[in-house]
């Protein structure tokens, strides 16, 4: 749609942040426990192995918030936070 519009001096960009869901068996996947680093340098802790969908949305924001983002529009489901917050 955006792209149909031309807006003038308007940029628009897709990060797409995907990680795989990986079960305990294979070699990278998270453990509790397991200490990970952020891209700026932030280390966090492992305590729930469905949070691997949020770590990379992290990094995500971290990427655009350097890339100076003016906009941004989050469509990330997080489904496992949704069914505790449900």
């Amino acid at each position: 749609a955006v792209a149909a519009l031309k807006p003038a001096d308007v940029e628009v960009h897709f990060i797409i942040a995907t990680c795989e869901n990986m079960v305990s068996g294979n070699v990278g996947a998270l453990h509790p426990g397991d200490i990970i680093t952020a891209m700026d340098g932030t280390t966090i802790e492992v305590n729930n192995t469905d949070a691997e969908g949020r770590l990379t949305l992290a990094d995500a924001l971290l990427y655009c918030q350097q890339q100076k983002v003016e906009e941004i529009v989050d469509i990330a489901t997080l489904t496992g936070a949704c069914m505790i917050a449900l």
